[in-house]
């Protein structure tokens, strides 16, 4: 039997519906090869610094996909239609190869995987910092080696594991005031708050929460996007603010994006949140769908989506399901700190599937998105230029 690769991708985030489980297990038990290649995709999400494939695997990869972009290059000489470009994610994605094949490339000493000369400029990924603004204004640079940190009048909180740890560090429940942390371009960081909740911060994020939640009340500030593992509180609803919108929870994991310059993205994935917008108008989610909310408009619609698509980020890895170029390199501008410039307007609107690590460098990601599309990159210290 097939599997449908939207239902593997989600399988990894553990948002499978009852029957989608059971559709899964009896792809895994149909074949060893399944369960192998299952297994495989697991640990590399899971841990993707300690993954290696061996060279016989990379090269059985790297073989099908030459084979299959070959193919699709053959047809899209002979009918260019928006078909064609669908064909491309049908032919790739359901082998998973952008993830194998571009990842482990250096591993293997072969001219074919060295990147192009206009890429011999290296722009590296972002890294765990961020900046903490204590109540009495003073700024603390959070990183790997940042150990205790003073957040109020005497008051520490312990920082590891690229996270600043509230939760159990803080006894005095009458502490008073609000902390702010600031995650630049090219970082990302993760909190733990008072009340045990965890946050993780994509680049260009601001977060702005108590230092201690009372006893009545649990509420942040967001710009930016952030991932939500809310700590349940039946007694207390935790309350995200935007500048756009607000979303209430009691105990569940969602995702909220403000980083786009016409909508707000709301996504679920556990439990039951409700968004509500400018108009006051509430509007529950249930998982698996997202609430958008239109700037222009003042309009929220809420649509099922494949929340993988949302929150591989967290996970180390980008999902772009149809996504435009200008799109993507919107995101990777912000992860990887750099400048883009399109030479032409033409070049915005081309689309683009595939899953792409977020810890490598920027010269892979261009190359496979080469590979599919009409673009080309070109990389001039700090500014990729789109061409």
């Amino acid at each position: 039997m097939d599997i449908d690769w939207i239902l593997l991708k989600r399988s990894i985030y553990s948002v499978l519906s009852k029957e989608e489980q059971e559709r899964l297990n009896e792809w895994l038990e149909e074949d060893s090869a399944h369960r192998e290649f299952y297994r495989e995709v697991q640990v590399f999400l899971a841990d993707s610094e300690s993954f290696r494939l061996d060279k016989r695997k990379i090269q059985y990869f790297k073989s099908i996909y030459e084979a299959r972009l070959a193919m699709v290059e053959r047809k899209r000489h002979r009918i260019r239609s928006r078909r064609i470009w669908k064909m491309v994610a049908a032919f790739l994605l359901p082998l998973g190869i952008a993830w194998f094949w571009w990842w482990h490339a250096e591993s293997i000493s072969d001219d074919t995987y060295l990147p192009d000369n206009k890429f011999s400029e290296s722009i590296f990924p972002g890294t765990q910092k961020a900046i903490l603004v204590t109540a009495d204004g003073r700024t603390v640079p959070l990183d790997a080696i940042t150990t205790d940190v003073e957040v109020f009048d005497g008051v520490k909180v312990k920082n590891r594991d690229h996270s600043l740890i509230y939760s159990d560090s803080l006894i005095d429940v009458s502490i008073g005031g609000e902390n702010q942390m600031i995650v630049p371009r090219g970082g990302e960081y993760a909190i733990v708050l008072s009340d045990g909740t965890k946050v993780w911060l994509n680049s260009a994020s601001e977060l702005r929460y108590p230092i201690h939640f009372s006893e009545t009340k649990r509420q942040v500030y967001l710009k930016g996007e952030a991932y939500f593992q809310v700590a349940s509180d039946c007694e207390r609803a935790f309350i995200v603010q935007t500048d756009d919108v607000e979303i209430k929870v009691y105990g569940t994991e969602f995702n909220i994006n403000t980083r786009v310059a016409d909508y707000v993205q709301t996504t679920l994935v556990k439990g039951s949140i409700s968004v509500k917008s400018g108009d006051g108008e509430e509007r529950i989610l249930r998982p698996n769908q997202l609430a958008q909310f239109d700037r222009a408009t003042g309009e929220t619609v809420v649509k099922d989506v494949d929340v993988s698509n949302y929150i591989g980020w967290k996970s180390g890895i980008y999902v772009f399901e149809n996504k435009s170029i200008e799109q993507i390199m919107e995101e990777l501008s912000l992860w990887y700190d750099v400048e883009i410039f399109f030479r032409n307007n033409v070049s915005r609107f081309y689309r683009f599937s595939g899953s792409l690590p977020r810890y490598q460098e920027i010269a892979d990601m261009l190359n496979l998105i080469e590979q599919t599309t009409h673009v080309r990159f070109e990389v001039k210290g700090k500014t990729v230029i789109v061409d």
